[in-house]
C-alpha cells in the first residue's frame, strides 16, 4: 500500500464483522521507504492487542532494523499505539519482528532477530522474551541466543512459535542452517528441551503445551513431552493424499492440510484430532474453487 506516497511503506487496516458484512474501521500507514509495515501480525485472544512487526530503516533497505508496535484495543472499534519495540542494540540488518508469536492471553510475547551476531557469529540470530501485566507496557525479560552460534544460521528465521499459555516455545533456523529446538519455561527462564538437526519441523502446540503436532508432507506426527523434557513420538496419521502445507487450530484437534498436485491451489482436507484418545478422524475434502 503507498497511501503515503512511501515505496512499499505497507499498511495495517481493521475491520469489525456486523452480520454478514466487514466495515473498515482503521487504518495505518508506513511512512518510512521500505517500511513494509504489516509483514507479520499477531493477535491476542482477548482482541485487545494487536502487534505488528516489520522490517524498517530510512537509510538502506538492505539492511533492515525491525520494529514491532502494539496497539490496544480501547472503547468502542478503537485502537491506540500503546507501546514501540526495538532490537536491544538497534543494530542494523538484524530482522527484529522477522518472526513473532504470543500467548493466547497476550501475556507472553516472542520476538525474532535472526540476523543478529550477539554469539560473535555473523547472523547467528536470537530470540526476545517479553511480558506484560494486564494492560501494561511488555517488558523484556530474557534473551535465547542460538545454542550452536553457527555462523550464518540465522535462529528463529523460519519459526518462533509460542505455545497458548505460553511455556513452550519453538525455534527454527533459516538461511545457513536447519536445525529447531524445543524451550519450557516463563518470565525470565526458558531452558532447551531438545533439539531436532537438520530439520525444518513446523510444529503447533496442544492448548497446555504438552504435546505438539507436525507434518512432512505424507504423514502428521504427534510428539509429547516426557518427564525429563525429551519428546516423544505418541501416533501418527496418514492422510489420503500427500500435502504440502499444513495448518492447526490454537487447540491442537483440528488439522488443515493444503494438498499436493491438487487441480487448483484450493484444495484441502480437514481432519479432526481427538487428544483424549490420540487418534485422528478424516473429516471432508473442501474445495474453495467452489465457494468462488
Amino acid at each position: 500500500t503507498d497511501d503515503t506516497n512511501t515505496t512499499n511503506g505497507g499498511a495495517l487496516h481493521w475491520f469489525i464483522k456486523t452480520g454478514t458484512e466487514y466495515s473498515l474501521v482503521k487504518s495505518v500507514f508506513g511512512v518510512n521507504y521500505y517500511a513494509l509495515l504489516g509483514a507479520r501480525v499477531i493477535m491476542a485472544d482477548d482482541d485487545t492487542v494487536i502487534i505488528s512487526g516489520m522490517y524498517y530503516n530510512t537509510v538502506d533497505i538492505n539492511d533492515p532494523i525491525g520494529r514491532v508496535w502494539v496497539y490496544e484495543r480501547g472503547a468502542g472499534n478503537t485502537w491506540t499505539l500503546s507501546q514501540t519495540l526495538s532490537p536491544p542494540d538497534n543494530a542494523q540488518d538484524s530482522f527484529f519482528g522477522q518472526q513473532m508469536s504470543c500467548s493466547r492471553n497476550g501475556d507472553v510475547l516472542a520476538i525474532a532477530e535472526p540476523t543478529d551476531t550477539d554469539t560473535g557469529e555473523t547472523r547467528a540470530g536470537r530470540v526476545h522474551i517479553y511480558t506484560r501485566t494486564g494492560t501494561g507496557d511488555y517488558t523484556r525479560q530474557t534473551t535465547i541466543l542460538d545454542p550452536d552460534a553457527d555462523y550464518n544460521s540465522s535462529f528463529s528465521w523460519n519459526q518462533c512459535r509460542l505455545s497458548s499459555d505460553g511455556t513452550r516455545l519453538v525455534i527454527t533456523d533459516g538461511l545457513g542452517d536447519t536445525d529447531t529446538y524445543y524451550y519450557t519455561g516463563s518470565g525470565a527462564t526458558f531452558s532447551l528441551d531438545e533439539k531436532v538437526a537438520n530439520s525444518i519441523r513446523y510444529s503447533y502446540f496442544t492448548v497446555d503445551g504438552t504435546r505438539y503436532l507436525y507434518g512432512d508432507g505424507t504423514n502428521i506426527y504427534v510428539m509429547t513431552r516426557q518427564s525429563n523434557g525429551s519428546w516423544t513420538q505418541t501416533t501418527s496419521f496418514t492422510p489420503s493424499s500427500a500435502f504440502y502445507e499444513m495448518k492447526v487450530s490454537d487447540n491442537g484437534t483440528t488439522v488443515v492440510v493444503k494438498l499436493l498436485n491438487s487441480t487448483s491451489d484450493f484444495e484441502f482436507i480437514r481432519i479432526n484430532f481427538a487428544e483424549s484418545t490420540n487418534t485422528f478422524t478424516e473429516d471432508r475434502t473442501i474445495n474453495l474453487a467452489s465457494y468462488m
